[in-house]
């Protein structure tokens, strides 16, 4: 008969802070990082003794504080996202609200600012809600996305020869050297000057393939608040969790965490 077995993981452990261990074959370093939702991790090699890196973790033990505090500064920024009628998402840089629609079956329509919604059970779920909301936004994002990348290819002078649309977590879009371009449909909540800006960003890399300064006085060319609009994503990162089905911020991922909201 065949079993299974599980090889237990490592952890640190230090007064009220506890870390998981990861183990990389070809780590030449030992690295800590605190996870958006202020787990800990430490990262070293399989050679690497327990007790040496907790000797590494006890020694950064200022800078893992100062990021569990940075942690839970961004979850008190992006609260969890709870859907219900009344509430607010947003669509193309606008906070709509969520509106009771008169549709006996599933529905979804947007209209001046407001989102007219319809589900047969007069008490959704939270994953019946955020399941008809991402159908419709890929929807429209991929619409929209095409339009705007044919507008500014011609201004541009470039053309892409495959277009594509994912939903990673951590990236806005690609172009890879064949000349293929990947948009992230989320994009779509962002106001439109930063979708216009993430369109031209990758089509200029079908000019230039790197982020040198021509490329950058090209990105400029199309997009003259560019430096606006990356500053933008970069602040509001987590701005799109109310799309996820698991949140980065708001998640226990590891069976052991760093107690939030402890005094450090």
């Amino acid at each position: 008969m065949n079993t299974l077995s599980f090889k237990p993981r490592e952890m640190i452990r230090h007064g009220n802070y506890c870390a998981l261990v990861q183990r990389k074959s070809f780590s030449r370093t030992v690295a800590i990082r605190v996870e958006p939702n202020g787990s800990i991790v430490v990262t070293g090699s399989k050679t690497n003794r327990l007790k040496g890196l907790g000797e590494y973790f006890v020694t950064h033990l200022d800078w893992v504080k100062d990021g569990i505090r940075k942690a839970e500064d961004l979850g008190d920024q992006f609260p969890p996202f709870i859907w219900k009628f009344g509430g607010y998402v947003p669509f193309l840089g606008e906070f709509c609200e969520i509106r009771r629609g008169s549709h006996k079956l599933k529905y979804i329509e947007w209209s001046e600012g407001v989102f007219w919604v319809s589900f047969p059970n007069s008490t959704p779920s939270q994953a019946c809600f955020r399941n008809l909301f991402r159908s419709y936004y890929e929807k429209v994002a991929r619409s929209f996305l095409r339009s705007r990348l044919e507008i500014f290819s011609k201004q541009m002078q470039v053309s892409p020869k495959r277009i594509s649309f994912r939903s990673q977590k951590t990236r806005w879009g690609s172009c890879s050297s064949e000349g293929n371009i990947s948009l992230n449909w989320k994009i779509i909540a962002a106001p439109k000057e930063v979708i216009d800006y993430l369109v031209v960003h990758e089509l200029a890399h079908l000019r230039f393939m790197d982020h040198s300064e021509n490329f950058w006085n090209f990105v400029e060319e199309f997009s003259p608040r560019n430096k606006v609009c990356r500053r933008w994503l970069s602040a509001n990162q987590y701005a799109f969790d109310f799309l996820e089905t698991y949140s980065e911020l708001h998640s226990c991922r590891l069976p052991f965490t760093a107690l939030r909201k402890s005094k450090v």
